[in-house]
C-alpha cells in the first residue's frame, strides 16, 4: 500500500477505535469550534475548560480540558454522563460559560462558542502560552504575535509590518536596518520555513528585504517558532513562520485599510450568503512616482504590489472548503531619464501561491483537512550597455529562475481520553527548477546560453501525540520521516518536547528536534541585504542534504493576576552540510557549476534568550536580552578554521513600552542593540586576470582586483543602537474610524554601519561605513468601516 492508503486506512481504524471506547464505557465526546462573535475568525490556541458547576470553577477543579486549532476547533474525548459548565479562556476574549449535559440521548458535537473581543492593552506577544490552570500542549521557544500591536508599533514609513515586530524577539537577528532577513538562533534565512495559510513561501521580502510581503490587514495570526518544532514541521532546519490570513467576517460587508507614505492598502471582506464569507486585499508602493518627482526621473525606478484573496464556504456542520492564494511582484527598472549612465538594467521578481484546503470532521474526535497547493518564486535580470550618443542598446547579460512547486496534503486530529491528542499527517511536492542565463562577453562573435530545468519529488509523513496526563506535565512526542528523489536521500527526524509545572507560577521545558533540508540557498558576497539573484538549488547525488539537531532547556515565571512573563531559554544547534561559496571564487556575470562553486561544511549555534513581558495595567511592554554564539566550518573558506558568520552577535537587547495618553492618544516606543556585525578585513589586494571560455586578446585582457584574507571576518563593525517611537490619535470622520500614526524613526540620529565596505588608494585599503537612516519623522493613516 502507498502512503495515501495507510493514511486512510488509519482514519478509519482511528474512527472506529474512538466510537467502540465511547460505547462500551458511561461516555460521550464531545466537539466544537471557538469563533469571535462579529466576525466569525477562528480562534486559535484558546483554552477550553470543563467543569462539574460553579463551585468547581470558583476552585479551579478542571475536569477536563482542550486547546483550539488553526481552525478554531477542539474536542472533549470520553466526556462522563453528566452536567457541566464550559468556560474559554483566550488572550484578548471574554467568553461567557456555557451549559452542556451529556448522556445516552444527548451527545453534543456541536458546540458553538462566540469569544467578544476585550479591552486588553497589550495581547501582543504570547511567550509559551498562556497557563490557565492547566497546560494542554508544551509551547517552547513559541511566540504569538498579535495583529493589533503590530500596527501600533513604531513603523518606518508608516507601513506596519509583522516581520518587524518578529525582529524584536530575542534570538531573532537581522543583517542591518534596511534588511528583512531573519537570522534565528544562528541559521541563516533560507533555514526558516516561512508558511502562508500553510503552504511554503520562498522570499517574503519586498525592496531587497526592507519590507515583507504580508500585508498586516490580510493577517489574522502569527506564530513563531524559533527552534525544536513539533513533527508537523518539516522541510527546513532553522524556524517555522507560520501566517494565517484572514477568513473574512460573517457579520456583513465591511472593509478597512492605510496610507503611508511607502504604499497604500485595501481591504474588503463579508458575508457571501449564509454559507460563505470572502476576503480580499490588495497594496501597493507609490516609490516610483515619489522618487521620480523629487530626483526629476533620475533614479531608478521601482515599485511592488502584492494581492491577498481568500473565500471559504460551510458546506455543512462538519465540511469546509477554503480557497486562498497570494500574488506579490516586484519591479525595478533604470531611471526613466538615465543621463550619463551607460549601463542599464531591468529586473522583476516575486511570489504566488494557491490552495484549495477541504477540512471534514468525521466524529466528534476525529478533525481531517486535505490541501492541493502550488507555489512559486521567480526572478528575472536583463543588463543592456546604452550608447549616450545615439540612445541604443545593447545587450550584456541576463537571467531568468523559477522554483515551482505542486503539492498535496493530507492531515487528521484524533483525541482519546487521558489527555491524549494524536495528529498524523502525509504530503509530497513535486520541486519544479528552471534556470535560464545569457552572457555576452566582450567578443562580439561569443555568446553563450544556459538552459537548465530541474524536477525532483520531495515526500515526508509525520505522527506526533500531545499528551497531558496531569496539570503538571505536558509533553509532544514525534517523528518526521522525510524523502528526496534527487539522489534517494531518506532522513528519519525524532522530535520530542516536554513542560513540567512545578507550580501554579514556574514551569520548566526541554526539548530535542532533528530536521533535514533538501533545497538550498546560496547568498552571493553582498550578505548585507537578501537580493533576489540568490540561487535555490537542490539535493542530488553529489549535493548532500542539510542536517539540524537542536536542543531547548527553559524556566518560565507566570502570573496570570498581573500578567507579568518571565522566560528563559537555552539553545544549542549542530548543523550538518551547509553550503557557502570558495573562498577562492570570482565573481562576475558568468555562469558558474554549482559543484565547483560551493564548499560543505558544518554549523554551531548556542546561546541564552531572557523575555521579560507586562501585559496588563496603563503600562505596558517587554524586555528582550540574548546572548549568542554562531561558528561556521568550511575546508575551503578560512583555510579550514572557524569563523564566525557576517551576522553573528553576541549581544542582543530590545525593548519595547506601551501606554495610553488619554483617551485618544496611544504611545509606544522600541530601542534595539546589537553587538557590532563580523566583518573581513583583508591583509592586501593584488590585480589579477580574469580567464575568459575563450581566447583573449592579450591588450585587452579583463582584470580584477582581489582581496588576500587571512581571517574571515575577525574585525567588528561598531555596535548598532537606536530609538523609535510612535504617537497613535484615534478619531472618527463621518461616524468612521480613523488611526493617525505619527512615529519618528532613530530619534537621536545615530548613525549605524548599515553597509561596510573597502575602498583601494594608494595607501592601501580603507574602510568605509555607510549609514542610510538618520533621524526620520512619518506618518501613517488607518481606516476601517
Amino acid at each position: 500500500m502507498n502512503l495515501h492508503q495507510y493514511f486512510t486506512l488509519s482514519i478509519f481504524l482511528l474512527a472506529f477505535f474512538n466510537a467502540c471506547v465511547s460505547s462500551i464505557a458511561q461516555t460521550r465526546a464531545c466537539s466544537g469550534t471557538v469563533t469571535e462573535s462579529q466576525s466569525g475568525e477562528a480562534i486559535i490556541g484558546a483554552n477550553v475548560l470543563v467543569f462539574r458547576d460553579s463551585s468547581g470553577v470558583a476552585a479551579g477543579s478542571i475536569i477536563a480540558g482542550a486547546r483550539t486549532n488553526t481552525f478554531g476547533f477542539f474536542s472533549l474525548p470520553q466526556l462522563p454522563y453528566g452536567s457541566y459548565i464550559v468556560l474559554v479562556r483566550a488572550v484578548g476574549y471574554t467568553v461567557a460559560p456555557k451549559a452542556l449535559t451529556v448522556s445516552e440521548e444527548i451527545t453534543p458535537s456541536g458546540i458553538r462558542l462566540k469569544a467578544e473581543r476585550k479591552n486588553v492593552h497589550l495581547d501582543s506577544v504570547t511567550v509559551s502560552g498562556k497557563r490557565s490552570g492547566q497546560s494542554f500542549a508544551p509551547s517552547i521557544s513559541i511566540v504569538d504575535i498579535s495583529m493589533e500591536t503590530v500596527k501600533t508599533m513604531p513603523a518606518l514609513g508608516g507601513e506596519p509590518d509583522v516581520y518587524r515586530t518578529i525582529q524584536l524577539m530575542p534570538g531573532v537577528k537581522v543583517a542591518n536596518e534596511v534588511s528583512g532577513g531573519l537570522y534565528i538562533r544562528g541559521g541563516s534565512p533560507d533555514q526558516n520555513l516561512t508558511m502562508l495559510d500553510g503552504i511554503p513561501v520562498y522570499n517574503p521580502l519586498h525592496l531587497g528585504g526592507f519590507l515583507s510581503t504580508f500585508n498586516s490587514d490580510a493577517i489574522s495570526n502569527t506564530r513563531l517558532i524559533k527552534g525544536a518544532f513539533p513533527a508537523e514541521y518539516g522541510g527546513r532546519l532553522s524556524s517555522v513562520i507560520d501566517i494565517t490570513m484572514k477568513e473574512g467576517t460573517k457579520e456583513k460587508f465591511s472593509g478597512s485599510g492605510g496610507v503611508s507614505l511607502l504604499a497604500s492598502r485595501l481591504l474588503l471582506e463579508g458575508p457571501i450568503g449564509d454559507k460563505a464569507t470572502f476576503m480580499i486585499s490588495g497594496r501597493r508602493t507609490y516609490l516610483d512616482l515619489l522618487a521620480g518627482l523629487i530626483s526629476g526621473g533620475q533614479s531608478p525606478d521601482y515599485n511592488f504590489h502584492d494581492v491577498n484573496a481568500k473565500f471559504n464556504w460551510t458546506l455543512s456542520d462538519n465540511d469546509r472548503i477554503f480557497v486562498s492564494g497570494y500574488l506579490g511582484q516586484d519591479f525595478l527598472a533604470p531611471p526613466r531619464n538615465p543621463g550619463n549612465e551607460d549601463g542599464l538594467f531591468f529586473s522583476q521578481w516575486g511570489n504566488y501561491t494557491g490552495q484549495l484546503r477541504w477540512t471534514h470532521i468525521f466524529s466528534p474526535t476525529l478533525f481531517t483537512k486535505f490541501t492541493a497547493f502550488t507555489t512559486s518564486h521567480n526572478f528575472g535580470l536583463d543588463t543592456y550597455r546604452r550608447n549616450i550618443r545615439t540612445e541604443e542598446r545593447s545587450f550584456r547579460f541576463g537571467i531568468n529562475s523559477r522554483l515551482q512547486d505542486f503539492g498535496f496534503r493530507a492531515e487528521a486530529e484524533t483525541f482519546f481520553a487521558g489527555g491524549h491528542a494524536l495528529k498524523m499527517g502525509v504530503d509530497g511536492v513535486l520541486h519544479n527548477f528552471t534556470t535560464i542565463a545569457r552572457d555576452s562577453l566582450p567578443r562580439p562573435d561569443f555568446l553563450r546560453n544556459l538552459n537548465q530545468n530541474l524536477s525532483s519529488w520531495e515526500t515526508s509523513a509525520f505522527i506526533q501525540d500531545e499528551w497531558s496526563p496531569s496539570p503538571m506535565l505536558s509533553t509532544n512526542f514525534g517523528v518526521r520521516v522525510s524523502h528526496f528523489q534527487s539522489g534517494n536521500h531518506f532522513f528519519v527526524e525524532p522530535r520530542a518536547s516536554v513542560v513540567f509545572n512545578l507550580s501554579e507560577h514556574f514551569s520548566l521545558n526541554a526539548a530535542f528536534a532533528g530536521s533535514s533540508q533538501f533545497l538550498h540557498l546560496l547568498a552571493q558576497p553582498a550578505p548585507n541585504i537578501l537580493v533576489p539573484t540568490d540561487a535555490w538549488f537542490p539535493s542530488n547525488e553529489r549535493i548532500r542534504p542539510s542536517y539540524s539537531t537542536q536542543y531547548v532547556l527553559g524556566a518560565k515565571y507566570s502570573d496570570t493576576e498581573e500578567r507579568l512573563e518571565i522566560a528563559a531559554e537555552v539553545y544549542y544547534k549542530f548543523l550538518q552540510n551547509i553550503y557557502d561559496y570558495k573562498d577562492s571564487l570570482l565573481f562576475s556575470n558568468f555562469v558558474i557549476p554549482v559543484e565547483s562553486a560551493i564548499t560543505l561544511g558544518n554549523g554551531e549555534a548556542y546561546g541564552l534568550e531572557i523575555f521579560i513581558q507586562k501585559t496588563l495595567g496603563s503600562i505596558t511592554g517587554w524586555l528582550g536580552y540574548t546572548l549568542s554564539w554562531t561558528t561556521r566550518t568550511f575546508p575551503d573558506i578560512n583555510q579550514g578554521r572557524p569563523f564566525f558568520p557576517r551576522y553573528d552577535r553576541r549581544h542582543d537587547i530590545s525593548a519595547m513600552v506601551m501606554f495610553p495618553l488619554g483617551e485618544q492618544w496611544d504611545f509606544s516606543a522600541t530601542w534595539v542593540f546589537g553587538t557590532g556585525q563580523a566583518f573581513t578585513m583583508p591583509s592586501s589586494t593584488v590585480e589579477l586576470p580574469i580567464l575568459l571560455p575563450v581566447q583573449q586578446d592579450p591588450r585587452t585582457q579583463v582584470t580584477t582586483l582581489r582581496n588576500i584574507v587571512t581571517e574571515r571576518n575577525s574585525f567588528r563593525l561598531p555596535p548598532f543602537h537606536k530609538l523609535d517611537v510612535n504617537f497613535i490619535y484615534k478619531f472618527q470622520w463621518f461616524s468612521l474610524p480613523f488611526h493617525l500614526s505619527l512615529s519618528v524613526y532613530n530619534v537621536y540620529s545615530r548613525q549605524n554601519p548599515d553597509f561596510a565596505r573597502l575602498g583601494y588608494t594608494s595607501n592601501g585599503n580603507v574602510l568605509f561605513i555607510d549609514s542610510i537612516f538618520p533621524i526620520i519623522p512619518t506618518v501613517g493613516l488607518r481606516f476601517s468601516w
